[in-house]
């Protein structure tokens, strides 16, 4: 799968493998950021109570927001989709991907990655124009 990322960069913006390969490592070390910190994540944080409202107990708690729409960018089109993607899954919301027209090889690529890897219920990718938008 690699390969075919490397590929599609360079069919669409003309960079070679060391560039392609740097946007791919980025988006990994994000991945990994996110899977080290999933469990602070997801820890309801405790918090001081204002003297007006003592003797209460305050708290922020975290909960998914439900589904959200990610439109990622033509320039980097690896990193700018799969580093919200990955921050909306650790997150625990369903995702709607779209990545951009523009650079339609990547396009390609990572709509076969995430039909392929990922789970269709909780991530779609949708490909298209403007008007898919």
């Amino acid at each position: 799968m690699r390969r075919e990322i490397e590929q599609a960069i360079f069919e669409d913006l003309g960079r070679n493998a060391n560039a392609s390969a740097q946007e791919y490592q980025m988006t990994k070390v994000a991945a990994e950021h996110d899977l080290y910190h999933l469990k602070t994540y997801m820890k309801d944080v405790h918090e001081e109570a204002e003297l007006l409202f003592a003797p209460a107990k305050v708290m922020t708690k975290y909960e998914p927001l439900g589904i959200c729409g990610v439109f990622s960018a033509w320039n980097y089109p690896i990193m700018t989709a799969f580093k919200p993607v990955i921050q909306c899954i650790t997150s625990g919301n369903a995702v709607i991907l779209k990545p951009s027209e523009i650079s339609a090889a990547c396009s390609a690529v990572i709509k076969k990655f995430c039909d392929r890897y990922l789970d269709s219920e909780f991530i779609r990718c949708i490909e298209g124009g403007i008007d898919v938008a």
